[in-house]
Formats: structure tokens, C-alpha cells, sequence
């Protein structure tokens, strides 16, 4: 199992957080058309499987709780999109890319995603 220094580095560290983001622009822009799809693409991008409807509620609902916080504030919106080196796609939508970043990076710290038996 992973310790809570290990989630919090996987969450915080600018590389993964980076990797989310990219990961978060190819949902957008290879995921589908609507959100469950985009965020479905991540998770078997992330876990190579799909997601039960149960993992993939939760996920819509952080999705949306994410694009609802950054929505209005779009400063850390724009906090979330300048992490690391690499610039963010401009032709995509801030706050649905923030949102979908967010998305990516939980799922890198699941378990099931950082930890291998």
C-alpha cells in the first residue's frame, strides 16, 4: 500500500502534476465528446481497464465539483495550468482543462494506479 508521504508527493509533485495536465489535454482533445467519455479515455489510459459505473460517477462528480471551483476562480485555475515546464494548450478551454487536470491527477494516485504487486 502506499503511506500518506507517498499520496501526497504522487498529488503535489510538480512531474505527476505536470503529466496530469498533459494527460488532461488528450482528454480533451482524444476523450470524446462529452465528460464520462473523456474521463472514462483517462482512467483506461491510467488503469487499463474500463471504469464500473460506480468509479466513473465519482469521478464525474469530482469532475464537476473541479469545473464548478475553477469556474469561479479562475486564478487558480490558471495556478493549476502553469505547473512545470511544458506551456498548457491554448486553443483549449481553461477552466475545462483545469478541471480535466484535476481529474488525471487523481486518478495517478489511486491505488490501483501507483502501486504494483
Amino acid at each position: 500500500t502506499n503511506t500518506p508521504l507517498q499520496a501526497l508527493a504522487l498529488m503535489n509533485e510538480t512531474g505527476f502534476f505536470e503529466s496530469a495536465r498533459k494527460l488532461g489535454e488528450r482528454m480533451l482533445t482524444e476523450g470524446g465528446e462529452n465528460a464520462e467519455d473523456q474521463i472514462g479515455f483517462a482512467f483506461r489510459k491510467v488503469l487499463t481497464r474500463a471504469p464500473q459505473p460506480e468509479a466513473l460517477a465519482l469521478l464525474h462528480g469530482s469532475y464537476q465539483r473541479y469545473k464548478t471551483e475553477y469556474a469561479s476562480d479562475p486564478k487558480l485555475a490558471r495556478e493549476v495550468l502553469t505547473v512545470g515546464e511544458t506551456e498548457a494548450d491554448e486553443s483549449l478551454d481553461r477552466i475545462q482543462l483545469a478541471a480535466a487536470t484535476s481529474v488525471a491527477n487523481d486518478q495517478f494516485t489511486l491505488e490501483e494506479a501507483s502501486v504494483r504487486e
